[in-house]
């Protein structure tokens, strides 16, 4: 079973879209949360195979909500609902900026169970269980040391300064480059080690012995 958040201050909508995807497919379940805050509180509860965004949302720009899920460790792919699209129904991103993976227009429901249904679950964020280092590379310290070696030199500093506790707008200003770009380097990184949150970052930059604890 896929779960999927769909954020919408639209109940209406939201009962419209959940009726028409189990007409579709048995195989997602569809969850409301009508704010910001109720859509972290959920997250929270359990895992999530991706978050549906409805574009018209009044509580919050998608933008800003984007990288607000990327700086609590959320690393699930969204796909964002839109009333109008130019030319195509579905829009795929080249990249994945901004965790934005689709962009579908209101009332293609067969193609939005088609899509979920195609997201790869690699993307699945594993919540409510804390991971240690050995969990997290089991092969050791050769593993650990190969995973060191994938990040890029701004990344391994991005990482150095999330274990010295400092936020997205500090790194930012440290190293004089946008809050956005660290955003997306910070996705990055989490994608290439395969963790999901700061914490884990932390444990990492350890690890390495980026920082001394």
């Amino acid at each position: 079973m896929k779960r999927v958040l769909h954020l919408d201050d639209d109940s209406h909508h939201h009962e419209l879209i959940l009726t028409q995807l189990s007409l579709i497919s048995d195989d997602i379940d569809l969850s409301l949360a009508a704010t910001v805050s109720d859509a972290f509180a959920t997250l929270e509860s359990g895992n999530f195979f991706c978050l549906l965004l409805d574009a018209q949302n009044s509580d919050i720009d998608s933008k800003e909500l984007i990288g607000r899920l990327i700086d609590s460790g959320y690393s699930l792919p969204v796909i964002l609902f839109c009333e109008k699209l130019e030319g195509d129904d579905c829009q795929q991103n080249g990249s994945w900026e901004d965790q934005v993976v689709l962009r579908i227009g209101y009332g293609r429901f067969e193609l939005l169970a088609k899509c979920i249904s195609q997201l790869d679950a690699e993307y699945t964020r594993n919540q409510g269980k804390r991971r240690d280092i050995e969990d997290i590379f089991p092969g050791g310290s050769r593993q650990l040391v190969d995973a060191g070696n994938k990040l890029t030199k701004r990344e391994r500093e991005i990482l150095e300064h999330i274990a010295e506790g400092k936020a997205n707008k500090e790194i930012a200003a440290d190293l004089f480059i946008s809050e956005r770009t660290v955003v997306n380097h910070v996705y990055n990184m989490f994608t290439k080690l395969g963790i999901h949150s700061r914490a884990e970052a932390v444990r990492l930059a350890i690890a390495l012995k980026l920082i001394e604890r």
